[in-house]
């Protein structure tokens, strides 16, 4: 009987083989584990840079010349993987950054940016990479499971209470013949608990 041979798949030029050899299979494992571990480090490492650079960096003059942007650089390479939020979060609780809502990017906070100029640069920059991490700083959210039944349940719960409260907000908008219809869609159980 013939080998056959993997299919050819084609992602945006790039053209690879398939393997079902769990051998192989289990050499990709360790090689994204390792270039994971490699990437994160390295990520850690650049926002680090990223700190340092805007508490440090001077012209001849002495004048701080730090450009905030290359934090938002950095949280833009990792909008994909899903850990910019976390990165934000990070160089607003670790470094001198706070988020500007009109212009939706990390800006110098002027409050705490004399604290981190305060400390010399190598100092700084030991105590930024034996800190904590942006992705243990803000981990990701365990996947709980989608309950339809108990998302309704507590529609219906949070609907009745705004109603039995006698002052809804105008902006409230609760249609009780949809309330019925969505009490009498739960099973008996999950409606006991509405009630």
């Amino acid at each position: 009987m013939a080998k056959r041979k993997a299919p050819a798949l084609t992602t945006i030029g790039t053209v690879f083989s398939v393997t079902k050899d769990i051998g192989a299979i289990g050499l990709m494992i360790d090689n994204l584990r390792s270039r994971n571990q490699s990437f994160m480090a390295d990520a850690h490492t650049a926002a680090c840079a990223c700190i340092v650079h805007v508490t440090h960096f001077t012209d001849a003059d002495g004048k701080y010349f730090g450009n905030p942007d290359v934090a938002n650089q950095l949280c833009d390479v990792l909008s994909e993987d899903k850990r910019a939020n976390s990165l934000r979060l990070w160089f607003e609780t670790i470094g001198p950054f706070k988020w500007n809502k009109e212009k939706k990017k990390l800006v110098l906070d002027k409050a705490r940016i004399a604290d981190f100029r305060a400390q010399d640069e190598d100092t700084l920059s030991a105590k930024l990479a034996a800190g904590i991490t942006f992705w243990k700083l803000d981990p990701p959210k365990e996947y709980k499971g989608f309950n339809l039944s108990e998302i309704i349940r507590k529609a219906i719960v949070r609907a009745e209470n705004i109603v039995d409260g006698g002052d809804p907000d105008p902006r409230d908008v609760i249609d009780s013949d949809l309330l019925a219809k969505l009490k009498a869609l739960l099973p008996q159980d999950a409606t006991a608990k509405a009630a």
